[in-house]
């Protein structure tokens, strides 16, 4: 039996994601992840609660955490990077500062286009990325995917799993340090060809509500399919 752990971090708490009865009833449901769930669990993976349970089991896990990363205990990452190497299959998105130690680092600065072109809806902060590696299955057949007040990612240190850039960000961006900067990497274990490790820099890029901008569903079933 395949399982899932979602984690969405707001607050000061860690909450995994349950599919609401009336989503349309609930005012934060696009800043949710119901529907992202719903595309793994139609991988046949079934919802576990328990992080523990998911980290002992990688061969049978798909763990994806959301948000606020400084949240979780620096000694669970170093689980973590065992629960990849060990065949698990990880989802990280976040567009906050934090340290993956040995891993990568997530850089916050709240990227705007210096590129009108590069706008979505003429939104500064709402950014188009068509640099995309569209040699990966992940980006099969998706042109632009769209991300809001993102973050982006340092080069990779951890040389146990084959890095690839899926996605860069445009070269016309703001800060300058974010120019052409990896905005969605992806580590496979290059031994048993089992463990997975995705990281993205904007949190938002698979809520309910940004799965209907750009490509981003496209982008949201193949993840799914790839963890």
């Amino acid at each position: 039996q395949l399982m899932l752990t979602i984690l969405a971090l707001t607050g000061s708490q860690a909450l995994a994601q349950q599919v609401a009865a009336d989503p349309t009833n609930d005012p934060h449901w696009h800043f949710g992840y119901e529907m992202f769930q719903m595309l793994l669990e139609e991988q046949e993976l079934i919802p576990e609660r328990s992080w523990n349970e998911a980290l002992s089991s990688p061969a049978e896990s798909v763990v994806v955490v959301c948000g606020d990363l400084n949240q979780i205990h620096p000694r669970e990452w170093l689980r973590v990077r065992r629960f990849v190497a060990q065949g698990g299959a990880l989802l990280m998105a976040s567009e906050r500062s934090f340290e993956f130690p040995g891993v990568c680092n997530f850089i916050h600065g709240t990227a705007v286009s210096g590129d009108s072109r590069d706008r979505y809806l003429s939104f500064a902060d709402c950014l188009r990325i068509r640099r995309l590696n569209t040699d990966d299955e992940l980006t099969k057949g998706v042109r632009e995917i769209v991300v809001n007040r993102t973050g982006w990612l340092s080069e990779p240190t951890d040389d146990s799993l084959d890095w690839r850039v899926i996605a860069s960000m445009p070269a016309m961006t703001l800060p300058r340090a974010s120019r052409n900067q990896a905005l969605i990497l992806a580590g496979r274990d290059t031994s048993a060809s089992t463990g997975l490790m995705i990281l993205v820099a904007d949190e938002s890029l698979l809520t309910n509500g940004m799965l209907w901008h750009g490509d981003n569903a496209i982008l949201a079933i193949q993840l799914s399919q790839v963890l």
